[in-house]
C-alpha cells in the first residue's frame, strides 16, 4: 500500500527512487517512440508527419526516430534538467502531430506521459535538499535508497 510520506525528510529520502523510476520510465518512452518511427512502415506514422511537413517522405519518420533514439541514450547516460525540459518540449511538438493531423485532442492528451514524465524527472533533479542525482547510476540509486 503507498502512502504519502509523514514529513519532508522522508520525501526527501525517496527522491533517488522516484528519480529512478522516472528515468527509466522517461528512456523506455523514447525507445518505444524510437522504434515505432525507426521500424515500424504504418501509414498512420507516416500520416502524421506529412501533417507537420508537407511534403516529407519517410526520411521524416526516420529523423523524428533517430532524434528519440539520442534523447533516450542521452536520459539513461547524462541527465540533466535542462536536457529534460528539450526532451519535454521535442514531445509536446511530436506529440502535438496527432492535432495537426485532424485527430481529436484525446490523443494528445492521453500521451501526457510522454512529456509529462521528464518534467516530473527534472524536478526530481533540481530539488535542492542536498542531493545530486545527476549523472547517477541505478545501482547509485540502490546504494542510497539502503542508507
Amino acid at each position: 500500500r503507498l502512502r504519502p510520506p509523514a514529513d519532508a525528510a522522508t520525501f526527501t529520502s525517496r527522491l533517488p527512487q522516484l528519480g529512478g523510476v522516472l528515468r527509466t520510465t522517461t528512456f523506455l518512452l523514447l525507445l518505444g517512440h524510437a522504434g515505432c518511427n525507426l521500424f515500424d512502415e504504418k501509414p498512420l506514422f507516416q500520416q502524421l508527419h506529412l501533417a507537420l511537413w508537407a511534403g516529407a517522405g519517410p526520411a521524416t519518420q526516420l529523423a523524428a526516430g533517430g532524434i528519440d533514439l539520442i534523447l533516450a541514450l542521452a536520459v539513461l547516460l547524462v541527465p540533466r534538467p535542462a536536457l529534460l525540459f528539450g526532451v519535454m518540449l521535442w514531445k509536446v511538438a511530436t506529440e502535438s502531430l496527432w492535432l495537426v493531423a485532424g485527430f481529436p485532442i484525446w490523443e494528445f492528451i492521453e500521451r501526457f506521459g510522454s512529456y509529462g514524465v521528464p518534467m516530473a524527472y527534472a524536478w526530481v533533479l533540481s530539488r535542492h535538499h542536498g542531493l545530486n542525482l545527476e549523472g547517477t547510476s541505478p545501482r547509485d540509486l540502490q546504494s542510497v535508497n539502503e542508507s
